[in-house]
């Protein structure tokens, strides 16, 4: 799927915890900033069994039965406290150039 980026920004504004992708996009999700991940946990499937898996309580509807047909679920938690980055002087707006004062 395209927009990872927008998708992962949404699931934060919703207050979403838990993302569950494609497998083929998992590069395009590592490859966010951390603080943007900061706090969720995506697992990346490949087959609907796995989706069922994480997103239905075994106690709730019924198990399937067998293994996963799909390959084995990768799952990528970032902590909370990931900081967003400090602004460099030039992103902040601020002159690096010094301004002499004439007296």
């Amino acid at each position: 799927v395209g927009g990872i980026k927008e998708k992962v920004i949404a699931a934060r504004r919703e207050k979403v915890h838990t993302l569950l992708l494609p497998r083929q996009n998992e590069a395009d999700y590592r490859e966010l900033q951390e603080y943007i991940r900061a706090g969720l946990t995506a697992h990346f499937v490949d087959h609907f069994d796995d989706v069922y898996r994480l997103a239905f309580d075994d106690t709730e509807v019924p198990a399937l039965w067998g293994a996963s047909r799909g390959h084995p679920v990768t799952t990528i938690f970032t902590p909370a406290d990931a900081a967003p980055p400090t602004p460099t002087a030039s992103q902040a707006g601020i002159s690096s150039t010094a301004v002499s004062a004439e007296a």
